[in-house]
């Protein structure tokens, strides 16, 4: 065994670099993902340097995660982490700015406290938690919430612009406007 080398979790089936196939296959849809939202980006008039951002770390996730699957060491695990963990930190501030309406003090303040509360996490569970993997236990809360309020804002969306087929057949349909009489991608209400 190579020194240094870490042997925990994942499928790991051998040492060496295609010693964790899955997540070296899932790793490369990373960076897969993170090309093809760099390729929609660049079509949008709408993009934001954030939007960029959020899409280097998505591949930096791929490929630090991939060398670390790959290699399995304490060192290579830092490369692991540290994406993820930056990848998290950034989303959240910008999901604070651009969904939840927070100016930029607010928005950092609010990461601030969630570094805050992942280093105390850190302090008071034991380090071999999960394989070490407590690092990532403070974002799945917080990622239930991000998620719950996605569903919430799609769900009144739906019922305030969308249209749906009428029970009275096919030829018809009902749409529901913010204001009544205003047009809609299916008419008038």
């Amino acid at each position: 065994m190579p020194e240094g080398y870490i042997d925990l979790y994942c499928e790991r089936l051998a040492p060496g670099l295609l010693g964790e196939p899955l997540n070296a296959l899932t790793n490369l849809l990373f960076v897969l993902a993170a090309i093809l939202l760099a390729r929609d980006l660049a079509r949008s008039s709408q993009t934001r340097r954030d939007d960029w951002l959020l899409a280097g770390l998505v591949a930096a996730v791929g490929l630090g995660s991939l060398v670390f699957h790959m290699a399995a060491t304490r060192a290579t695990s830092v490369l692991d982490k540290v994406f993820i963990a930056l990848f998290i930190l950034v989303f959240f501030q910008r999901w604070l700015t651009r969904v939840a309406g927070l100016g930029l003090g607010s928005s950092l303040a609010g990461a601030a406290v969630f570094v805050a509360v992942s280093l105390g996490i850190g302090k008071v569970v034991p380090p071999d938690t999960w394989n070490g993997s407590v690092l990532y236990l403070p974002a799945w809360p917080r990622g239930r919430g991000v998620s719950g309020n996605g569903a919430r804002r799609i769900s009144r969306w739906r019922s305030a612009s969308s249209c749906w087929p009428s029970p009275s057949g096919p030829s018809t349909s009902r749409c529901a406007t913010a204001s009544p009489g205003a047009p809609t991608s299916c008419g008038t209400a």
